[in-house]
């Protein structure tokens, strides 16, 4: 599953925004000077932002990889509770959750579902809504071919609504980390000005 949403990512870069420019690991402050087009509280010229961090969710491929952590991780709690509930014994709650990640992570990168560098709610929540309308059903249809026969309508209406709760708290919690991330930046961005202004004195 992993290898497959990897290579889906990478595959359809263009949704996840411009990829992270290369820059060194160290964090060293050239200059305290403002560049062209620099919006206030962005990282100063040759500090290393939160954004050029491979692995930030600010970052393409960060988001995509948060991203994805944060779907697997909303998929398999609606497959426990949905166990939970029924007492079941079979299997686990990986094969019971795996239809609806094979799905998910067959459809989201092709319509565009990870979006990097959101700001507001409705970024974070909104590009989700077609993979969701689209690999939930289909998870529940791959469910009932391997158990033979199809699930009962109730099953689809809760697994829509049950999963598009627990999807959309994933993404609420990463734009919570990224507003965390900027946060960051704005305060790495203020005391640098502020040492800078002290050195010219």
């Amino acid at each position: 599953l992993a290898t497959l949403y990897v290579t889906s990512a990478v595959a359809f870069a263009p949704t996840l925004g411009k990829p992270a420019p290369a820059a060194s690991r160290a964090v060293v402050v050239q200059s305290s000077e403002q560049r062209p087009g620099q919006e206030p509280g962005e990282a100063p010229a040759g500090a290393l932002s939160s954004e050029q961090q491979p692995f930030s969710p600010r970052s393409a491929i960060g988001a995509a990889l948060w991203t994805g952590a944060a779907d697997a991780a909303a998929l398999l709690t609606f497959a426990a509770i949905g166990r939970g509930n029924h007492n079941s014994a079979d299997g686990s709650v990986l094969t019971t959750a795996a239809p609806f990640l094979l799905a998910w992570f067959a459809v989201s990168p092709a319509v565009g579902a990870f979006p990097a560098n959101a700001r507001t709610v409705r970024d974070a929540v909104l590009p989700l809504l077609p993979a969701w309308a689209l690999a939930v059903p289909a998870g529940c249809f791959c469910r009932g071919l391997l158990q033979d026969r199809l699930p009962a309508s109730p099953f689809w209406i809760v697994a829509l609504i049950a999963t598009a709760v627990l999807l959309s708290a994933g993404r609420l919690a990463l734009l919570q980390i990224s507003e965390g991330e900027r946060a960051i930046d704005r305060f790495v961005a203020a005391i640098v000005d502020e040492d800078g202004g002290d050195d010219d004195f």
